[in-house]
């Protein structure tokens, strides 16, 4: 499936406002696709429609995707 993903911070100014991806419908799926076409996603998570997901989490054809850099604070 093709999804849209979402970016921020970083990925954003390097990659643009989102990107495109062909994956499996899987969380991983979807992030292994993000670091094999350049995108630093290894430390990151996928939110799905505005919640975190992790794994084998099953997406659909309308998901939508975001993906969310780590963060730190204080």
């Amino acid at each position: 499936m093709r999804f849209e993903v979402a970016l921020f911070a970083y990925q954003r100014e390097q990659h643009g406002p989102s990107v495109t991806v062909d994956a499996e419908p899987t969380v991983d799926a979807v992030l292994a696709s993000l670091l094999a076409s350049g995108i630093a996603a290894d430390h990151c998570r996928l939110a799905v429609d505005e919640s975190i997901a992790e794994g084998a989490y099953a997406l659909t054809a309308g998901s939508r995707l975001a993906l969310i850099p780590p963060v730190s604070g204080g």
